[in-house]
């Protein structure tokens, strides 16, 4: 790229760590503008939060800045931040070909904004979360079998009889989908000596080694839930 040729312009449309932020910037500095203005996103409530406290609002300056920097935009890194009263969405963008998205199920706002079928290239943040998710999973499965309820029930009051609660292994683990969530959740499940199984897309026995479960057509639901 010659010097002449103007830097690809990404903003940064929605609250992100410093830290990402400057990963971002990193990849390809001659060849990239990554904006990012903290003042004109929302404070966050906590980390990873992409969306920020309700009550944020832009002053004029803030507001004017924004507009510009959406104009200017040819990548988005999310959706922009709407603030009631101050909203301008894609609209007040009318030169972006790529809008990054922060998670997976965005198939319904792309319909809404009328990108289906657009031009604007939209990628999602698919699996991300996997591991996190995952995490939970295992908690609501160690929190029903191992009774956390009665624990703390006992704890509250101080009362410590001999009690048996059940266990993980030997347990049927049952996965609607196989993406990169799912398979974690079965590798989990795995690791804790269930047996797992899976609803997937016809054609999937041919994974079914793979991701190491049992494979039940999408046709087959209540027989995986027999």
């Amino acid at each position: 790229m010659s010097s002449s040729t103007a830097k690809l312009n990404v903003f940064i449309t929605s609250p992100l760590e410093v830290e990402y932020v400057d990963r971002i910037r990193a990849v390809a500095p001659a060849q990239v503008e990554v904006v990012y203005a903290a003042d004109l996103l929302p404070p966050t409530r906590y980390i990873a939060d992409h969306k920020g406290v309700e009550d944020f609002r832009r002053n004029p300056g803030q507001q004017k800045r924004w507009e510009q920097h959406l104009a200017e935009a040819e990548v988005l890194w999310d959706f922009p931040a709407d603030v009631p009263g101050q909203a301008l969405g894609l609209g007040g963008a009318p030169k972006v070909r790529w809008v990054q998205t922060t998670s997976s199920g965005v198939g319904q706002l792309v319909k809404d904004l009328g990108l289906q079928g657009s031009d604007v290239l939209v990628t999602t943040a698919r699996g991300v979360h996997a591991a996190p998710l995952t995490e939970f999973v295992a908690l609501a499965l160690l929190i029903h079998y191992r009774d956390l309820a009665h624990l703390s029930s006992e704890k509250e009051h101080q009362h410590w009889a001999r009690y048996c609660g059940d266990g993980l292994e030997g347990k049927t683990l049952a996965v609607i989908g196989a993406g990169q969530v799912g398979r974690r959740v079965l590798a989990m499940g795995r690791n804790f000596g269930m047996r797992t199984v899976y609803l997937g897309s016809p054609g999937g026995t041919s994974h079914a080694e793979v991701i190491g479960a049992e494979f039940y057509n999408s046709d087959a639901l209540y027989d995986m839930l027999a």
